[in-house]
């Protein structure tokens, strides 16, 4: 004899969304340009910097995205010359970011004008600010390899990777661990920066160059089909992934930077000053413990350091560094590594197949 099933039943079980597998897309815009390059969230926007292709009349700018529906916000050009890439943010709203030409800045939201800067001890596609540690971790692009550094520049500790890849990009700290892209394998990896190895990985399209993560998912640039995605992350040690952005109504463009973002004024990331060499950055100033990210005025970013014996905030050497220090590619890509640096922009500008 054959059960009806309640029609009720029936649609409630249809209405239940799948199991989401890593990198499955939750929901996109198409892009407002060219070229989406690097991106980067403020708490309450998605950043997208584009860069424009040869003998097009675009400008090279960031654009503020409404991530629930891709609207521009606002839009900024970049200073010319600039090629601003991965888009991270002080906890003073202050943007950090790196370019083509090894320099990492570090710019006011709302003109992109540079308030500080420091010569990279390698050639970066994927500066990234870390509040628990109050330092950058930079993604050396051709050694494979991680360094912490502080916000005057100073190599602090470096990590090699356990990726089997080359031309690493685009950059997202999630509150303990690190998502990068490689850009020979097409795959996000998300990456332990204590022991440098790989926790977790998954594909995405060719093309792909900019990461965010927004406390919830993942977002992706992809410049050849020119969109921006948001995307399951798949860990399990984070919050699910969900379908609806929530975020709160205020991002650095208007509330950022005042004195209540968890950066006093005056502090280590204050206007005027910033990652100066010898200044706010300094053993004993702005970047020490009990100063601008003192106890008090923490962050709520995730979990401190301290999440395992190698991840120990109260260790001399919470990164693990190794002996022989940095194997950067300091010197400017020549030979074999500059044909694979051009090859790799061209990805990310080739216009899409017709």
């Amino acid at each position: 004899m054959k059960t009806a099933v309640p029609a009720t039943l029936l649609l409630t079980a249809l209405a239940l969304p799948a199991h989401a597998a890593p990198g499955d897309v939750v929901s996109g815009f198409d892009a407002a340009g060219e070229s989406p390059s690097g991106l980067g969230w403020d708490g309450a926007h998605l950043w997208v910097s584009y860069l424009r292709r040869a003998g097009s009349s675009e400008v090279d700018r960031v654009v503020r995205h409404d991530p629930s529906t891709g609207e521009t916000v606002d839009e900024i050009a970049m200073p010319p010359g600039s090629y601003f890439h991965n888009l991270s943010f002080g906890l003073d709203g202050s943007i950090w970011t790196d370019d083509l030409f090894r320099d990492v800045v570090r710019l006011d939201p709302d003109s992109l004008e540079v308030m500080s800067s420091f010569r990279s001890p390698a050639w970066s596609f994927g500066a990234t600010y870390v509040p628990e540690m109050d330092d950058l971790l930079l993604v050396d692009f051709m050694s494979n390899q991680v360094l912490r550094v502080e916000l005057d520049g100073t190599l602090d500790r470096t990590v090699d990777l356990s990726v089997e890849d080359e031309m690493l990009s685009g950059a997202a700290w999630d509150g303990t661990h690190l998502w990068i892209i490689g850009g020979t394998s097409d795959a996000v990896y998300r990456i332990d920066v204590n022991t440098g190895a790989v926790e977790s990985s998954f594909e995405v399209p060719t093309g792909s160059s900019g990461l965010a993560f927004d406390g919830s998912c993942l977002w992706i640039s992809d410049t050849r089909r020119r969109r921006i995605e948001r995307v399951d992350h798949g860990a399990e040690d984070l919050t699910p992934c969900s379908a609806v952005v929530e975020s709160p109504d205020a991002g650095p463009g208007d509330a950022g930077m005042d004195a209540g973002s968890g950066s006093d004024a005056g502090s280590g990331s204050d206007a005027g000053s910033g990652s100066d060499a010898g200044s706010e950055s300094d053993a004993g100033s702005g970047s020490d413990a009990g100063s601008g990210s003192d106890a008090g005025s923490e962050p709520d970013a995730g979990p401190t350091l301290d999440a395992g014996p190698d991840y120990d905030a109260s260790s001399d050497d919470p990164m693990g560094s190794r002996e022989g220090g940095c194997s950067c590619s300091t010197a400017p890509p020549t030979g074999a590594a500059l044909p694979a640096l051009l090859v790799w922009i061209g990805t990310r500008r080739r216009r899409t197949p017709r």
